[in-house]
């Protein structure tokens, strides 16, 4: 079990970077606030390789990368769901701007015996917002250490 909580981690803790200019951006606040309640919703639903690559467009990453991090999602799903259950649903539980130009938005994954923290930093360099940095986690006390 500690074997397989260790991959988990690390699949779970996956951080990523922009570096500049991302493929797509979102124009404000208001649609950084609906894009993530859209995440959220395909997340929540049980899709959670789809809500991942939902973020591809709002990141500068190479493909490669990104398509690396989606397999190794998409191959511990079965041990996701024999330890966590089936998914039942997702909540946000916060979404703050610091200042003009940093924004951070958290919701969980419900799963009938855990659940996974999402964690989505979003920045805007100039004119509009991009995904600068996420990650997925099952350490719930993140949440709290804020």
């Amino acid at each position: 079990m500690k074997q397989v909580l260790i991959v988990l981690l690390m699949v779970f803790s996956t951080s990523t970077f922009a570096d500049g200019l991302a493929t797509k951006r979102l124009a404000n606040k208001k649609a950084v606030k609906q894009f993530v309640s859209q995440v959220m919703d395909v997340a929540g639903s049980g899709q959670t390789v789809k809500a991942l690559q939902m973020l591809k467009p709002h990141l500068r990453i190479p493909d490669s990368e990104f398509n690396m991090s989606l397999k190794m999602q998409e191959s511990q799903q079965s041990i996701i769901k024999e330890r966590f259950g089936n998914v039942l649903g997702s909540e946000l539980i916060t979404i703050e701007a610091v200042g003009d130009s940093l924004m951070h938005a958290i919701f969980i994954q419900k799963y009938e015996r855990h659940l996974m923290t999402w964690n989505l930093f979003f920045y805007k360099p100039k004119n509009s917002w991009i995904i600068n940095n996420y990650n997925t986690s099952d350490k719930v006390q993140t949440i709290f250490e804020r």
